[in-house]
């Protein structure tokens, strides 16, 4: 049930409430080579937690904080998750991986690259930001 919830409303929760880190929701659109929105893409993402590590252990593998989302009939997809921490001993660079349909990895910067999110912050304190993908072409 909560699997069809999550698909029918193009949310991804990767963060649970007890993981520590700013609480971030990403939102934004996929656009095909057409420039219209798509339908049921897949989003696989995947960051770093609060302290940069993919893993707890510092192992190879998979990392933790990933998951998987379709976008909705608009082309619209929403992460909630935290803010992802710098590599230990990084100045900056902190980012989010996205592959959208198997293709190319791509990502998005939270400090010290392009292309680079820009935050809001609400009454509660949690991060906003958007952004947008046009597969076949530069993020805009």
């Amino acid at each position: 049930m909560n699997a069809i919830i999550l698909l029918l409303c193009a949310v991804l929760r990767i963060a649970s409430a007890a993981e520590p880190g700013e609480r971030l929701v990403l939102n934004g659109k996929v656009f095909g080579l057409d420039g219209k929105p798509r339908a049921g893409a897949v989003l696989e993402v995947w960051h770093t937690d609060a302290s940069g590590l993919y893993r707890r252990d510092k192992g190879e593998g998979p990392a933790r904080l990933r998951g998987i989302v379709r976008t909705d009939a608009d082309g619209s997809y929403v992460v909630e998750t935290i803010k992802p921490g710098l590599y230990p001993g990084a100045k900056s660079g902190a980012h989010i991986h996205f592959k959208i349909d198997g293709g190319p990895t791509q990502t998005v910067f939270v400090d010290g690259g392009q292309p680079l999110l820009h935050f809001t912050r609400d009454a509660h304190g949690v991060l906003h930001a958007t952004h947008d993908f046009h597969l076949g072409g530069a993020a805009r």
